[in-house]
């Protein structure tokens, strides 16, 4: 009841991204609450030294997040791990099989928005803000693609959203100029499904609608309209310079343009062992990465979040074998 009684507090900073926030939509969302986030903790029975919101990314699955939540619940980090709508269990179900799910799955993503999915990430950190102060411990927000993404765009556009640290993977803040022009004729059919050439047992659905990717850049839009010094908190990204989807030089250019002297970026490189029909996007696991390098993004990302101090000081790296972390000016 906390939650929902926050909810209703917070809502109303949501009018301005849409006309109508009726108490029937509050209440269906509130409802589908255990579709939308799920709770990994420790396993041990020691008090938590921070609680986490973690988001994925478009289209993909979000338990792809767990062996980073993993690495977070081994050193004593709760975790929140988000589903957004048209993702995992978090859809309208009309049928009853798994394929039935499928189909509804897909249906769900035809209609999301960024409200609605900023709405859902909203309610998220309203429970972890909740339960970090119930323990006295920091918040952190953990983000991949579209989730890094919306993470900022809370954090900026929000009053009263905080994070003390945050890692994001990939975020979809500035992606590759052909990206943007290659969607806009497709703009006036939202329901319009984009094959995903991602493997299977990555992505949520075979496909992606242009609502979604609607969504996204509506967000990146949001973020650009309240950018400022709210958002440099003590930030890592990891990203791959060859990164098909976010530009790794248009990402530079805006940590360094705005004045984020607390963000770093550390640039990954894949294993010459990883499967090449993974993505230069995909960076969130060992298969993805491969060994040495996942376990050294595994041992920064600790590092980062239980770092006293508010920057990483950059080491020599071999690029084949370690990220290239760089504080960015």
């Amino acid at each position: 009841m906390a939650v929902a009684a926050l909810f209703y507090i917070y809502i109303g900073g949501f009018s301005r991204m849409a006309p109508v926030a009726t108490d029937s939509f509050i209440r269906e969302l509130i409802g589908r609450q255990d579709l939308c986030a799920c709770w990994l903790n420790p396993a041990s029975s020691k008090k938590p030294v921070a609680v986490a919101l973690v988001v994925h990314g478009l289209n993909v699955r979000p338990e792809m997040m767990e062996p980073l939540i993993a690495i977070l619940n081994n050193a004593g980090i709760e975790a929140l791990n988000v589903s957004l709508c048209g993702h995992g269990g978090n859809f309208m179900r009309c049928g009853s099989s798994p394929a039935d799910d499928k189909q509804d799955r897909l249906a769900s993503f035809k209609h999301v928005s960024h409200f609605l999915w900023l709405t859902e990430i909203h309610q998220a950190y309203l429970q972890v803000m909740l339960r970090a102060r119930k323990l006295g411990v920091p918040v952190f927000f953990v983000g991949y693609s579209l989730g890094g993404l919306l993470g900022c765009d809370l954090l900026a556009a929000k009053p009263g959203v905080h994070f003390d640290r945050m890692v994001l993977f990939a975020p979809a803040l500035k992606l590759h100029p052909s990206i943007g022009y290659r969607l806009s004729p497709l703009k006036p059919f939202p329901e319009f499904v984009i094959d995903s050439e991602a493997p299977e047992d990555q992505r949520a659905n075979d496909g992606t609608p242009v609502a979604a990717y609607a969504a996204l850049l509506d967000a990146i839009g949001d973020v650009e309209a309240h950018l400022g010094p709210k958002l440099n908190v003590p930030t890592l990204v990891f990203m791959d310079k060859e990164d098909e989807f976010v530009s790794f030089e248009q990402m530079q250019e805006f940590i360094r343009s705005n004045g984020f002297d607390r963000w770093e970026i550390a640039a990954v490189a894949k294993d010459n062992a990883t499967d090449a029909a993974v993505s230069h996007h995909m960076i969130l696991n060992e298969h993805s990465l491969g060994a040495d390098m996942w376990n050294e993004v595994a041992r920064l990302t600790i590092v980062h979040l239980l770092k006293s101090t508010t920057v990483l000081k950059p080491s020599p790296v071999t690029p084949q074998r370690r990220p290239d972390s760089s504080h960015v000016r």
